[in-house]
């Protein structure tokens, strides 16, 4: 269940591969309603499943974030240099801000076009806020830019880890296996 000296825990393992699987998903959603499609029910629709999956995502990074604090991350083999494990902290520390900033800020978004956001049913965040365009606009725009800067972090992080994988063979990626 736990991390052992030089591989993750299984609850660390599970909660990695079915956030990194619901964040490719929220992606899509958010691409596909917000780039690819017209307004109307469908496009509705879409928003909907993607802000609810936002809360979701939300919920499971700060389990995550608190199983971490409980059960903090194997060391990095001696084979990965002192320079590459600081870029390495910064790397995860940076999709741990994504993941933490990208949900809150499209609740924002609704909050501020007096929207709320039903979480599939089982409970609402409400529109907190007065409508606001401005607001509403400047949120909207930090969250499509901050989407796509995680997506490139994403890609980085699974071509680094590809990368130790068949490159460098150093089991740094096994630890995730």
């Amino acid at each position: 269940m736990r991390n052992t000296v030089d591989r993750y825990g299984t609850v660390a393992r599970v909660l990695h591969w079915t956030m990194g699987t619901l964040l490719l998903l929220q992606i899509y959603l958010g691409f596909r309603a917000f780039e690819f499609m017209e307004r109307g029910a469908e496009r509705s629709a879409s928003i909907g499943v993607h802000k609810a999956l936002g809360v979701v995502l939300l919920i499971l990074v700060v389990v995550r974030l608190a199983w971490r604090a409980f059960d903090p991350a194997p060391a990095l083999p001696g084979s990965v240099d002192a320079r590459m494990q600081r870029l390495a902290k910064i790397g995860h520390g940076a999709l741990y801000a994504f993941m933490v900033l990208l949900p809150i800020g499209g609740i924002l978004i609704g909050a501020y076009a007096d929207r709320p956001t039903d979480v599939f049913g089982l409970f609402v965040i409400p529109a907190f806020f007065e409508a606001n365009e401005t607001m509403h606009e400047i949120f909207e725009g930090a969250h499509k830019y901050g989407a796509w800067a995680f997506s490139l972090f994403i890609l980085g992080h699974v071509g680094i880890a590809l990368h130790h994988k068949f490159f460098k063979k150093d089991g740094v990626a096994e630890r995730m296996l």
